[in-house]
Parts: structure tokens; C-alpha cells; sequence
């Protein structure tokens, strides 16, 4: 799976982690040495995250259902919250330096492509 940024025509990450079970959104990236470039994430349902336990700092997205984007968070570093975000569906944790307003910017539309489009 990708993500592309439908408001400005671009892939923004070439390989997507789902977590949405308990345990896969309880583990998270932990014991991780790192978040390789091009892959990211996604954490759902989820309005606030942390990065206790982790390694390495991280860029965050907060998506509503229609995976419009809400806010963004650069450069959180580990043992860190984020703000709770009441309308936020779902968050995209990518590596630190990634998004750049060049990639993503708040209000962009994302879309969630499947590897066989």
C-alpha cells in the first residue's frame, strides 16, 4: 500500500504498516531501531499518541475518516504525548524530517492506495 497526497498529486509514502488491533496499536513502533524512509504507520482509531519507549523521533498526522489532514506534528522525540485531537481518526507516524509543507499540508486530502492499482 502507498499514500498519496490527492491535493498535490504525490506519493508520500511507498509502504504502509496498518495497525488497528490492540496489540498491533499498543506495540506501535516500539523495539523498532528505526522508521526506514518511505514507509510509514498508520494508527487507528487513535486521537493522541506517545513516544515512550522509543528509539528515534518521529513526524505525526492526524486524519479524520476521509483522511483529510487535521495536524501535524514534526520532530516528536521519544518520550513525548501529542495534544488530543477530538476529530482525528487515525494517525500516520512517518519518519522524522518527512513532512515537509512541499508533501503535506494541514487540510490536504490523502488517499490510501492499494499496491494492485
Amino acid at each position: 500500500m502507498q499514500i498519496k497526497n490527492k491535493t498535490k498529486n504525490l506519493i508520500v509514502s511507498k509502504e504502509v504498516i496498518i495497525a488497528k488491533n490492540f496489540y498491533s496499536r499498543l506495540k506501535g513502533l516500539l523495539g523498532k531501531e528505526n522508521l526506514p524512509e518511505n514507509q510509514c504507520l498508520i494508527i487507528y482509531p487513535c486521537k493522541s499518541i506517545h513516544t515512550f519507549f522509543m528509539k528515534f523521533p518521529i513526524d505525526a498526522v492526524f486524519i479524520d475518516k476521509n483522511y483529510k489532514v487535521l495536524k501535524i506534528l514534526k520532530n516528536i522525540k521519544p518520550g513525548k504525548t501529542s495534544s488530543y485531537v477530538k476529530k482525528s481518526w487515525a494517525v500516520i507516524e512517518m519518519p522524522v524530517n518527512t513532512l515537509v509543507e512541499s508533501k503535506i499540508s494541514t487540510g490536504d486530502e490523502l488517499l490510501l492506495l492499494s499496491d494492485n492499482i
